[in-house]
């Protein structure tokens, strides 16, 4: 069964009681966010309170597999722990996003920064002129207002040979400089914008949706973000957790990265045995020439997918 959590029972898998995060919250959402701003895709890591031992374990991209992670002892109570997330940061900007990028470069005497308001202000201001230009194509400028932004009377002029090199700009071209503009305002975009979803099937088969959660702080621009959740005291066996942010391709887009399998207290992921999968899986493919620096060539060579 599946149920979908809104209003006021968001609480169902919030925290009942106050605990202690585990140490490394802090460290980890600065890892994730910097992750994110130099190109990273949505991942989550989910650290368990204070006090409870675990042990987790990761595989790489294309694999399919999601994270494992132990805890041979599950606390008495209720197991309460730390979803962090960061937005997608690999998402390539469209035209908007590079009209805006390119128009912050412009504005003398205004600071934008992180201010969210600012910048979604720009970015508004920056996409009507980018509708215009498209939608006619006989027009050869267009104004970017900026009197949402404090500045009443001022423009940006976005000319149409600025705008076409925008359209046509690639990473490894001439205009590169404008890829990198648009993609680090879809980032600044997604800080000011996401909400996540948080996904958890209980041994008993129940699963719950916590749909659309805000960032922690809505006024400010959060490249990751911390959620809290609980899971219900006495729950035994293997807990399946998955988070995303909205509007992305969800957890299939990612496995490795935004789905856990959580063992409490039995049927634990066995470690040994997966690397004798694995060795196993690379005996099997002697094509590849394993660990070496020849193995990611060998892999998209032969459509082979990467060791587990």
């Amino acid at each position: 069964m599946v149920s979908t959590v809104r209003g006021g029972n968001v609480q169902r898998l919030r925290p009942s009681g106050p605990f202690e995060e585990n140490t490394k919250v802090a460290a980890t959402l600065v890892r994730l966010a910097k992750r994110a701003s130099q190109g990273g895709a949505s991942s989550i890591m989910f650290l368990p309170q204070k006090g409870v031992k675990y042990d987790a374990y990761a595989f790489g991209y294309y694999t399919g597999l999601p994270k494992e992670l132990n805890i041979a002892k599950p606390p008495a109570g209720p197991l309460r722990g730390t979803i962090v997330i960061n937005i997608s940061g690999h998402a390539s900007g469209g035209i908007n996003d590079k009209v805006t990028g390119w128009a912050e470069l412009q504005l003398t005497g205004i600071k934008v920064g992180e201010d969210v308001k600012k910048f979604q202000a720009l970015r508004s201001a920056a996409t009507n002129a980018a509708d215009e230009l498209a939608s006619n194509l006989e027009k050869t400028s267009a104004q970017i207002d900026l009197s949402a932004l404090g500045a009443e009377g001022k423009f940006v002029t976005l000319t149409r040979a600025t705008f076409e090199k925008m359209q046509n700009a690639t990473k490894d071209g001439a205009d590169s400089d404008l890829v990198s503009l648009g993609n680090d305002a879809l980032r600044r975009h997604f800080a000011s914008t996401n909400t996540y979803n948080v996904c958890i099937r209980t041994p008993d088969g129940n699963t719950t949706l916590l749909p659309d959660l805000p960032r922690n702080d809505p006024s400010k621009m959060e490249r990751a973000t911390h959620i809290a959740v609980e899971i219900p005291a006495g729950t035994i066996g293997e807990v399946m957790l998955e988070a995303w942010p909205t509007g992305s391709a969800k957890v299939s887009g990612y496995v490795e990265a935004r789905s856990y399998k959580i063992h409490l207290g039995k049927d634990l992921f066995d470690m040994d045995l997966a690397i004798k999968g694995a060795e196993a899986y690379q005996a099997s493919h002697p094509e590849i020439r394993w660990d070496t620096d020849h193995e990611s060539a060998d892999l998209d060579e032969h459509h082979v997918s990467p060791s587990p």
